[in-house]
């Protein structure tokens, strides 16, 4: 009787430890999934670069204001864009949109707290 108590406490911890790994593996993948506010750079077709729908979004970059090349101050293409995502929620990772995918997903242009009158940074001439 005891061993079998004793397998059953076992076979128990067992499930249990099994549960809270997966449970800690899944959350823990759910986490990097969230997209954060701040400044991401996109690839533009050089055709028509202005427009949100033809711009695609490649991965986050910083919350800093982007300097150099690629800055506020620059006039040229768009080569990166502020997105505010606190109202975003999409199941498709934000790398996987186009800029105009994210806004109707609840993401908005700022500024970013610069004086990009856009929210947009673009490259030097």
């Amino acid at each position: 009787m005891k061993a079998l108590l004793k397998n059953l406490n076992i076979g128990g911890l067992l499930v249990l430890l099994a549960g809270v790994i997966l449970t800690v593996s899944w959350k823990s993948s759910d986490v990097s999934a969230i997209a954060e506010t701040g400044w991401y750079g996109i690839t533009v077709d050089p055709l028509d670069q202005d427009n949100p729908s033809s711009q695609q979004i490649n991965g986050f970059v910083d919350t800093a204001p982007p300097t150099g090349s690629c800055g506020v101050n620059n006039e040229e293409k768009p080569c990166q864009v502020h997105l505010d995502l606190t109202n975003f929620s999409s199941t498709t990772p934000i790398e996987n949109m186009t800029v105009q995918q994210a806004l109707a997903a609840g993401a908005s242009i700022t500024n970013g707290g610069t004086s990009s009158p856009d929210g947009y940074a673009r490259e030097e001439e």
